[in-house]
């Protein structure tokens, strides 16, 4: 995935008034696939709990303020959430939120992988709540702020492995909250100062550009 659909160009005006093109509160089983998404005021796709075991692969986002949101944590989906194949693109600030991001991941239950995506110039490729296992791995993250931004250390593993991320202007995993006193409980919860082990790893494999901040 690496060119626009040569017909996909935003439509302006009053036909960039959508909030959510795609919103699942609800259902089991859902694949979004090979579609067209973009130039939203706000989320190409929004997903709740109780929605489940959600594929989302082969489509191409342009031009939204943001990508795939899983909601806040306490309301994000169940089941198997698979993101695989697309391509995130020249996002826009449209001004409808405070972050502009390909992914925002968080969930109630389950699992995610992330694999084999591409995003261009979206900001932030990545802002995750690790709170149920979550895999990233083979993606192409270029372009933006920042690759991955890990917001709070998290209950079950998070394994980021095998990305190329380059060509951005801050930091390609950012891990700063991993540390912060804001979540000082919960990193105490997670890791044991003897022996230096996790409870509940987060495991970065041959990361470039780390920034880790103890406080």
């Amino acid at each position: 995935l690496g060119a626009s659909a040569t017909s996909y160009t935003n439509p302006g005006g009053p036909a960039q008034t959508q909030n959510n093109l795609i919103r699942m509160t609800g259902g089991d089983d859902i694949t979004v696939e090979n579609n067209l998404l973009g130039f939203t005021l706000w989320r190409s796709i929004l997903l709740f709990a109780p929605v489940a075991n959600v594929t989302i692969q082969g489509n191409e986002f342009l031009g939204s303020f943001d990508g795939i949101d899983f909601g806040n944590p306490g309301v994000g989906p169940l089941g198997t959430i698979t993101v695989t194949r697309n391509l995130f693109h020249d996002f826009v600030d449209n001004g409808a939120g405070s972050t502009i991001f390909a992914i925002f991941h968080t969930q109630t239950g389950g699992e995610t992988s992330v694999t084999d995506n591409t995003f261009d110039a979206v900001r932030y490729a990545m802002i995750v709540f690790p709170s149920f296992p979550l895999l990233v791995k083979n993606n192409i993250m270029t372009n933006g702020l920042q690759g991955v931004s890990v917001l709070a250390p998290g209950t079950a593993p998070a394994t980021i492995t095998q990305n190329s991320i380059f060509d951005n202007s801050d930091i390609g995993i950012d891990l700063w909250n991993l540390f912060n006193t804001n979540y000082a409980t919960g990193y105490a919860g997670t890791y044991t100062a003897v022996g230096g082990t996790w409870q509940n790893p987060t495991s970065i494999y041959a990361p470039r550009f780390v920034r880790l901040n103890f406080t």
